[in-house]
């Protein structure tokens, strides 16, 4: 009987398959080596702690097919264009004898709904445009991707994706509503969302993370995430020449990802993610590691600088009980004899203050009986019959 391979027999495994072919492929891979197993309550565990969930790899229709093109605008000298462009079966090529055609501005039309940005379209150009509808088939299902750009709007782009139920139905539709809506967004990037979560979804795909050992904002590595933009690039040949082996994204180890994934290795994006939380992981160890070392230089300081305080009243200490013990009763009989003067000198200020206070009181009693006396000298001569009474009272209060 025929045994299946180790892909069929991880296919038909599942998630346990994935954990159980690793082994089996590591004990014939390198015999020298002990062999590591792992249950798969284990492997479930750590997949749960990354957040990686795992699919059987059955095989998925990724076919894109275009059918149609058209295009409505306005140019900039206000002549308007329309381009109504079907695509049959087959291979087929955009010419022209000279340049400045409209070549590469045909090919940005196409990859404008397709990618859901252009990628080289001057903005002079896609400012033009006022309606761009691709119809396409996309995995098996009649697809109508419809944008609308109306200058002066907020946001000035739109995106409808639409369904039919057969490819001349979709075709027969002249506009859209005989159509179903799937997805719509309005502005630039609400566009881009929907058109490569529409693709992602309907091709059975997921968003690639790959490690960046530059990354991060501390620059020691952090994972990037690819989407939509960056498989879509795999579809065309890049610019980039022999620069870059596929796709039309610059990233370490991202040409790789795309060619398994056309290639359609099983767990590939499971992989990926596993060794992203791993580089995660070690970043996280090594980050930790650092603080704790730096924690324990900055202990060590400072246990050193106690440990010189320490020493330092230690000794003091010693120094002070080897001390001779002083005599101090002359001080003290010196300090009674300058308490004893500081209070006769405090009765000789309070005799003074009462002085000054007797003096002050006799003074005032004079001044007001001189007052007294020269009113009694100003009053008519009737009332100077007293005069005699006033003069010793005068006396008495000069006295």
């Amino acid at each position: 009987m025929h045994q299946p391979t180790d892909r069929r027999r991880r296919d038909q495994a599942g998630p346990r398959g994935y954990a159980t072919g690793c082994a089996h492929r590591r004990r014939h891979s390198d015999p020298g080596r002990r062999p590591v197993g792992r249950r798969q309550a284990q492997v479930e565990r750590a997949l749960a702690e990354a957040n990686i969930a795992l699919t059987t790899p059955a095989p998925a229709d990724r076919r894109l097919r275009i059918l149609r093109l058209r295009v409505d605008g306005i140019k900039h000298d206000g002549e308007p264009f329309t381009i109504d462009r079907p695509f049959e079966p087959g291979i087929w090529a955009i010419v022209h004898p000279e340049n400045s055609a409209g070549k590469t501005s045909l090919l940005e039309f196409l990859v404008w709904p397709l990618r859901g940005a252009p990628r080289d379209l001057p903005p002079g150009v896609q400012s033009w445009v006022r309606t761009l509808r691709l119809d396409l088939v996309v995995a098996g299902k009649p697809t109508r991707i419809a944008l609308e750009q109306i200058p002066g709007l907020l946001p000035p782009v739109s995106v409808d994706i639409l369904t039919a139920d057969t490819v001349q139905a979709l075709l027969a539709a002249a506009d859209d509503n005989p159509l179903r809506l799937v997805a719509k967004g309005s502005g630039t990037d609400d566009v881009e969302r929907v058109i490569g979560s529409f693709f992602l979804d309907a091709l059975r795909m997921e968003r690639t993370s790959l490690w960046s050992a530059t990354g991060g904002a501390d620059g020691e590595g952090a994972p990037q995430v690819h989407g939509w933009p960056a498989y879509f690039g795999a579809c065309y040949l890049n610019a980039g020449g022999d620069e870059l082996l596929l796709g039309d994204v610059s990233a370490p180890g991202l040409p790789a990802k795309l060619l398994e994934l056309f290639v359609d290795i099983p767990y590939s994006s499971a992989h990926a993610q596993l060794s992203v939380a791993v580089k995660g992981r070690a970043k996280t160890t090594r980050q930790a590691q650092r603080r704790a070392e730096g924690d324990l230089h900055a202990r060590s300081a400072e246990r050193a600088q106690w440990q010189a305080q320490l020493d330092l009243l230690q000794q003091k200490i010693q120094e002070l009980s080897g001390a001779p013990e002083a005599d101090v009763a002359p001080l003290l009989q010196r300090a009674d004899q300058v308490a004893q003067e500081l209070h006769r000198l405090r009765m000789s200020l309070n005799d003074a203050a009462q002085s000054l206070a007797d003096g002050t009181a006799a003074r005032v009693g004079a001044e007001q009986a001189q007052l007294d006396a020269q009113e009694t000298w100003q009053a008519p001569p009737g009332a100077r019959a007293s005069q005699s009474q006033l003069l010793p009272a005068l006396r008495r209060a000069g006295r």
